[in-house]
């Protein structure tokens, strides 16, 4: 029995979370597997009530008893600075040890990308990015806020150790999936010093892969190739300070945010799985939005779970909605988020994905 705890969040979370649990359902009904989903009511809702969003024991109890989180998705104007959702960040991934963000990048269908003469065969490939919300490595403050001479400083520590682990995943995905080819992103020493130490490790790294190309690129350089050439990459590395940048760009390549889902890992253990839009607020409760970034963490969580085939019946029908626009109308189509939905758990339940 594996199981999986579901938050649905804040905005469209529940909406798109709902479409997403109904489509694991149709997934295990036609499998056998035994999956068990347990909600759990962790939002801006709770942390207004109670000034806290995630106690220490639930970050216990998944770390113990879950092997994988699915999240909609955090934020809400009320909270102040969306507080909560930088408080359930740090306390999930440094209670979880969550340190690698990743984000598949998947062209399912040309007319989706903005990128002119692009085939799905230019898009694909996937970026890993250091993930470290840990109040351990970051700190930072004001100074004289609010006055002319104000000041703000954030500082970032990184170890060779948590490099090590990172850049040595990343190789090791590259292998056994028959990539050719690695690219840390990074801006250099002389413009960042700790990226002296990211040249360094990689190419430590590398040594151990020699049948893996390996190449070192500047941020700018990278999302220029991505905007000109997306399909000279196959796995690209870097740090969460470009991650976002980098993960952001990649998402629209394939469509935009709402067809993009992120992982959080801590590989072989319970991680975390999400659709990569925000909440969305001002769009909630209306059964328009676009959930197929949420069901796409479910294929996502049952990659991670070892269900291969099952994760392969999920992108198959997310490809064959977009392929014949049964799609939201961010994507140009007619359907509701619940249509979307229904599509999705047809085509597996047919058996044709």
């Amino acid at each position: 029995m594996r199981r999986i705890a579901v938050i649905p969040g804040d905005g469209i979370g529940p909406e798109v979370i709902r479409e997403a649990v109904k489509v694991l359902q149709a997934v295990t009904d036609r499998s056998g597997l035994e999956i068990q989903v347990t909600q759990f009511e962790y939002d801006a809702k709770m942390y207004l009530a109670k000034g806290a969003i995630l106690p220490d024991e639930q970050v216990e109890d998944f770390r113990r008893n879950f092997d994988a989180l699915l999240l909609g998705a955090l934020g809400d104007p009320r909270v102040p600075q969306m507080r909560h959702v930088r408080d359930f960040y740090v306390k999930l991934c440094a209670g979880l040890d969550l340190f690698l963000c990743y984000h598949l990048v998947k062209l399912h269908d040309a007319r989706y990308c903005p990128l002119k003469d692009k085939k799905p065969a230019d898009v694909n490939f996937t970026l890993f990015s250091e993930y470290g919300p840990d109040p351990h490595s970051v700190f930072g403050g004001a100074y004289r806020k609010g006055q002319p001479e104000e000041v703000v400083f954030r500082q970032h520590f990184i170890s060779r150790g948590s490099l090590e682990r990172l850049l040595g995943y990343a190789f090791e995905y590259a292998r056994k999936r028959g990539l050719k080819c690695l690219t840390l992103s990074c801006n250099g020493h002389e413009l960042a010093p700790a990226d002296d130490l990211w040249e360094r490790v990689f190419a430590e790294v590398a040594r151990e892969y020699p049948e893996l190309e390996t190449e070192v690129m500047s941020v700018s350089q990278t999302a220029t190739h991505l905007l000109r050439s997306p399909e000279r990459f196959h796995v690209i590395v870097t740090s969460s300070q470009y991650g976002d940048v980098l993960a952001d760009l990649g998402a629209q390549l394939q469509g935009g945010l709402g067809l993009a889902a992120a992982g959080y890992l801590n590989p072989g253990r319970v991680s975390l799985f999400t659709p990569a839009h925000g909440p969305l607020n001002h769009k909630a409760g209306q059964n328009i939005v676009n959930p197929l970034g949420a069901i796409s963490s479910v294929a996502l969580v049952l990659e991670h779970l070892g269900f291969h085939q099952e994760a392969g019946w999920v992108n198959g029908a997310v490809k064959y909605a977009l392929q014949t626009a049964n799609v939201t109308h961010d994507l140009g189509g007619r359907l509701s988020t619940r249509q979307v939905g229904d599509f999705i758990i047809h085509q597996i339940r047919k058996g044709t994905c």
